[in-house]
């Protein structure tokens, strides 16, 4: 999905991936997978059924893209928000993305901050999937 979404934004909207950032744009894309693997995994056993979880999910991650600045800019936000958002890994993968792709970037295309957040939720959202991962009936623990 990822290099048709790629292949696309080359073809049709003139998107440069640089060989010097590709690093950056790999790490954080793996990190994000991972983060939101887990986690999505994870926050399973708080749904109670399926017809549950497009709700469940919705309410946690539409208000999140909201105040992590991936539909507008958040420049009139209440700081307060913005730094909430900040803990969070949607803005650390939109920003980590951004940066990677970003012309001024020099280096790997590697934000330090960016990375540490997604490596923080992936560990929370392994340890979540560990810790509550429902069992299959029948099965003797």
């Amino acid at each position: 999905m990822t290099v048709i979404t790629l292949a696309l934004g080359v073809v049709a909207y003139n998107v440069h991936v640089r060989a010097s950032t590709l690093p950056g744009l790999l790490i954080t894309l793996a990190l994000g997978t991972a983060a939101f693997t887990a986690l999505g995994i994870g926050i399973t056993r708080f749904i109670p059924n399926a017809e549950a979880a497009p709700v469940v999910v919705n309410l946690v991650i539409l208000p999140l893209t909201f105040i992590s600045s991936i539909w507008f800019p958040t420049d009139g936000m209440p700081k307060a928000l913005i730094d909430i958002a900040k803990i969070f890994p949607i803005r650390a993968l939109a920003d980590g993305l951004q940066y990677a792709f970003d012309p001024r970037t020099v280096g790997a295309g590697i934000n330090g901050q960016d990375v540490r957040t997604l490596a923080i939720w992936t560990v929370l959202g392994i340890f979540l999937m560990l810790r509550f991962l429902r069992h299959p009936q029948g099965e003797v623990r």
